[in-house]
């Protein structure tokens, strides 16, 4: 994962739970403070869900609740930090949006962060009852 997800992981651990708890976080996953959340950064998958797991443990949230409370904190912290228009010029739907995640991980990579690294790659399926499945790899 990109360091981005990272910090902003931990700016809605610190907002909900305050920075004692982030500590406690950060000790249970085996991170060293400040090496967790460099932004042009790439991060293993693993260490991502090693934090995940770790709010889950300390919070007594299951872990899909923790998942689901990031992607709402996602949206609001993307929006507060100045990505706003960028998100909207992908696509007027949510469909779309998804199909273009990929164009805007190389954009965030290559262009803003000059890291060159390789980010994930999604694509979305269209379900028979109108849902979206997402597929990440």
């Amino acid at each position: 994962q990109f360091g981005f997800i990272h910090e902003s992981v931990r700016q809605l651990m610190i907002r909900k739970y305050g920075e004692e708890f982030w500590q406690k976080v950060l000790v249970r996953a085996g991170f060293e403070a400040g090496k967790e959340n460099i932004v042009n950064h790439y991060y293993a998958d693993s260490d991502t869900y090693l934090l995940v797991d770790a709010v889950s443990v300390i919070s007594k949230m299951p872990r899909e609740q923790v998942w689901e409370m990031y992607g709402s904190f996602l949206i609001e912290y993307t929006m507060e930090i100045g990505w706003d228009d960028l998100i909207r010029s992908m696509s007027p739907d949510l469909k779309g949006f998804l199909d273009n995640l990929d164009s805007l991980h190389y954009f965030i990579d290559h262009v803003v962060y000059k890291a060159n690294l390789r980010g994930p790659s999604f694509r979305c399926e269209e379900n028979a009852d109108g849902s979206i499945t997402l597929h990440y790899y």
